[in-house]
């Protein structure tokens, strides 16, 4: 990914939106439309986010795009719920992160019954990567003051939004017919803590 590739996240406090830049392991600000046409209205939309200084791609899959972003970051959300709202904490505990590799791959498996592509490709890679490399890999990233931006401080702002990914993505996999023992045990902890 080219150097200036690089997307954003974060959340909005006290009507001040406060972001970081993702490292270029995860991906710029994508967009597309549905059919994946190149319309003069997406391009215009680029364009707008590039000129504000967002690196932005546009997606020729963006539903594959948004299927994949949900079935990693819905669990990632839930598994620092049950974390205590606390990325940190996830990061050192190890049967919980181990939880959100199996309920990520889960939801990969959705994916993948339903013939949606893992988009971008690069996402094939965490699906191969054993467990004894990935665990420890993500928990070194999950316990960095950007990860507090990207992820904390963004799931904090948005359990709505996450409970919603999280609801539709098990009605996906009801339709895949596939089990996702893992995915729906961090959606329930997450819950449990959020009425705690």
């Amino acid at each position: 990914m080219p150097p200036r590739l690089r997307g954003r996240g974060g959340f909005r406090a006290d009507g001040v939106v406060k972001y970081a830049t993702a490292p270029r392991l995860l991906q710029p600000t994508t967009i597309g439309e549905l059919d994946g046409t190149p319309t003069p209205r997406i391009e215009s939309v680029a364009r707008f986010f590039r000129s504000a200084g967002f690196p932005t791609a546009l997606s020729s899959n963006m539903d594959a795009w948004l299927k994949t972003h949900e079935a990693w970051i819905s669990p990632l959300a839930n598994a620092i719920y049950a974390a205590g709202g606390d990325a940190h904490a996830l990061a050192r505990d190890r049967p919980l992160l181990r939880s959100y590799v199996r309920a990520m791959r889960e939801g990969f498996a959705v994916l993948d019954e339903l013939g949606v592509p893992l988009t971008p490709p690069k996402f094939r890679l965490l699906r191969a990567m054993p467990d004894l490399l990935l665990v420890p890999a993500l928990a070194r990233v999950l316990d960095t003051r950007l990860v507090e931006v990207l992820a904390t401080a963004h799931a904090s702002a948005a359990r709505e939004e996450m409970a919603v990914l999280a609801r539709e993505f098990a009605a996906l996999a009801d339709a895949a017919h596939v089990r996702t023992p893992a995915m729906d045990e961090l959606a329930s902890a997450a819950t449990a803590c959020t009425h705690q």
